[in-house]
């Protein structure tokens, strides 16, 4: 496995900058990659099935929410297990 890779969930994305406290958030704590479209992501973890866990929960929040995986600074979808 490699090391740099984690795992998060993307509740949305956006043009506009939005502050860490908005109220679209509820409460989570972001990270955001993209530059001219935001990519807001939450509940990052190393181990993809705990995200997808967790993805279970957020959908109730964020309805359109996927798991993207994460190198670096880049986000790919990660497809669901066949």
């Amino acid at each position: 496995v490699n090391s740099g890779v984690r795992y998060g969930i993307q509740i949305f994305a956006s043009s506009r900058d939005l502050k860490s406290n908005d109220p679209m958030f509820l409460g989570y704590e972001p990270e955001v990659f993209g530059d001219e479209v935001k990519k807001y992501v939450i509940c990052s973890d190393s181990s993809l099935p705990a995200v997808r866990k967790k993805l279970i929960e957020i959908k109730k929040k964020y309805k359109d929410a996927f798991v993207v995986r994460i190198e670096g600074k880049n986000l790919y979808i990660e497809k669901k297990e066949i």
